[in-house]
């Protein structure tokens, strides 16, 4: 305990100074105190995460429980098929001949339309070679949007991410040059012998402009 002597109009008298002892109490609770707060936190986002965790598991479980009642209804279907055909095949041939026959034009129909398909995929690539690697995904966006062309749901969905990937590597060339500028280090013309000039880099297919944002540390664009 500190004390200290102080003089008042009406003589010594003595006044006792706030104690370390009680300064080191106040700094311990407040410590305990956001102690407390920080540990309440953490268990608040501790739960929220093992909630969100068990709803990601109750949704997988349900999702697989889903799947796994569709594989047995599909097997049943199946087999009610087969005994059908079976059971047309013993009381009535005709009747199954012209089944058979049915599906005969329906594998025939799919076949057609695949062919047409490829064939305007084909037609597509010959002047949009670049989407060559798209082309499946090209042909399912094709079935889900029939009435448009390959080259709109090309526009859409993919052209903004090969143009994302050149404007990356434009930035990429662009701090290089700038750095070896201001440092008077390396030189850029050789440490990009391998490459083209910028503004021929859209003209590349494709694939080599993945390839050189991967060499340049940029990543690949995902498609």
């Amino acid at each position: 305990m500190i004390e200290e002597k102080v003089q008042t109009s009406e003589g010594e008298g003595s006044l006792t100074a706030i104690s370390s002892d009680e300064t080191s109490t106040d700094e311990t609770e407040e410590q305990e105190q956001a102690s407390k707060v920080n540990e309440v936190d953490y268990k608040e986002k501790f739960s929220a995460s093992t909630r969100e965790n068990q709803r990601i598991r109750d949704e997988h479980r349900n999702l697989q429980e889903t799947l796994d009642q569709e594989r047995v209804k599909s097997k049943e279907l199946e087999t009610s098929v087969k005994e059908y055909e079976k059971q047309l095949a013993d009381e009535n041939p005709e009747a199954l001949d012209m089944l058979t026959l049915k599906k005969k034009v329906e594998k025939l129909s799919q076949d057609t339309a695949l062919q047409r398909e490829n064939a305007m995929m084909n037609d597509y690539l010959k002047s949009n070679p670049d989407a060559d690697e798209q082309k499946e995904a090209l042909k399912a966006l094709g079935r889900t949007f029939p009435d448009r062309t390959y080259g709109d749901l090309y526009d859409v969905y993919f052209a903004p991410l090969v143009k994302k990937g050149e404007e990356a590597y434009q930035s990429k060339l662009s701090k290089k040059k700038d750095f070896q500028a201001e440092t008077g280090k390396g030189n850029i013309s050789n440490s990009f012998s391998d490459e083209i000039d910028l503004k021929d880099f859209s003209k590349l297919s494709l694939a080599k402009r993945k390839a050189i944002l991967k060499r340049k540390n940029i990543g690949e664009i995902q498609l």
